[in-house]
């Protein structure tokens, strides 16, 4: 039996259990490895005074996935039971989340609207804490840590302090402040939720883009510019950051100048170029570029609209404005993409020859 307020431990069960809107929440890895050679999945609603909305969790290849569409009607504080290390990559889409080792320290990493970072958990309890009166939109994946350890080489930073702090019982993360979401990372985390396949299938793309993300977090962190991420800016500024990418995203056939975003968030140019760069990792004209192409895959993939009407969509008047653009970005037509991804298919099945899914994002 578990303390009152607890979930089951998922520890000796025969299937993962979900984190549900208790006190207390409880990580058991060996649960998890049991479903290593499969995928569980699961959809739940949560309706509590304080809790509401829904989540979404899978199992495969021994990781863990966890999102949720959270409204939090009062401050929440949340203790987070490892019971063995874990390595987590955490995507925080529309959240404010702080991570403390108890109540009254500081935090030892905060992730806003937008942000990701990768947190080394030792076996220990720790403090998960979301604000009053929020929408909490968070994606994260669990893995342990001698699986994540195989993509890094043994000289990388991260490694030897990831290794270091686990065996004192400390907390490692990758950078100090968090990183930016990108779009390329946002369709990555639509795709994993949003997987139509089925069986073994699934499990091979999953793993696939779990490592793609992986791959995208740590070559960002990386970047020259990354120390330079939001570092400086009062709220005030991050707050009108992310009005301007709600203004360029909520009509892709508008055209906007960049004098005119300054003056609808009230600040100048120069602030804007400066500190759009600094919140998001890109410049404003080259974020939209970029969610407008990865929109356009994602429709493209869909088989359900024409080209044409992506191309209008996504704001180019011309379709062989849009299928230049695509081709430059991608690397391919766009007339391509649904032969490219079947002789994907076709090589996977050839090579394993056994071979018998974000809410909000676009």
């Amino acid at each position: 039996m578990t303390d009152k307020g607890e979930r089951m431990t998922l520890k000796g069960e025969n299937k993962p259990g979900k984190l549900q809107p208790s006190n207390v929440w409880k990580y058991s890895l060996e649960s998890i490895n049991s479903h290593k050679d499969a995928i569980w999945e699961k959809k739940d609603q949560w309706n509590e005074r304080a809790l509401k909305g829904k989540i979404q969790e899978f199992v495969v290849g021994g990781i863990h996935i966890w999102y949720g569409l959270i409204v939090v009607a009062k401050s929440k504080t949340v203790l987070i039971d490892y019971n063995e290390p874990v390595v987590q990559m955490c995507f925080s889409i529309k959240s404010s989340s702080e991570y403390k080792m108890d109540k009254k320290s500081e935090p030892f990493v905060s992730l806003d609207n937008f942000q990701h970072n990768i947190i080394g958990m030792p076996d220990a309890r720790l403090n998960l804490e979301w604000g009053p009166n929020t929408n909490q939109e968070t994606f994260v994946i669990s893995l342990p840590p001698s699986v994540f350890l195989q993509y890094l080489p043994k000289t990388h930073p991260f490694y030897q302090n990831l290794k270091q702090n686990l065996a004192e019982g400390k907390v490692s993360y990758l950078t100090e402040p968090s990183l930016p979401i990108t779009p390329k990372i946002t369709a990555i985390l639509y795709e994993i939720l949003n997987c139509k396949l089925k069986g073994y299938f699934k499990k091979i793309y999953m793993e696939a883009k779990i490592v793609e993300l992986l791959a995208l977090q740590l070559g960002q962190s990386e970047e020259p510019e990354t120390a330079s991420y939001a570092q400086g800016l009062k709220r005030e500024e991050m707050t009108k950051m992310y009005q301007v990418r709600e203004l360029l995203l909520s009509d892709l056939t508008r055209t906007f100048s960049l004098k005119e975003l300054a003056h609808e968030v009230g600040t100048n140019e120069n602030s804007l170029k400066n500190n759009f760069k600094k919140v998001f990792g890109n410049t404003v004209f080259g974020y939209l570029h970029d969610y407008k192409m990865e929109r356009s895959k994602k429709m493209l993939v869909s088989g359900k609209t024409l080209i044409s009407e992506i191309s209008e969509s996504v704001g180019y008047k011309h379709a062989t404005h849009f299928t230049a653009a695509f081709k430059k970005y991608f690397g391919f037509l766009p007339t391509k993409i649904n032969s490219f991804l079947l002789n994907l298919v076709y090589l996977t099945q050839e090579f394993v020859p056994e071979l018998i899914f974000l809410e909000t994002a676009f």
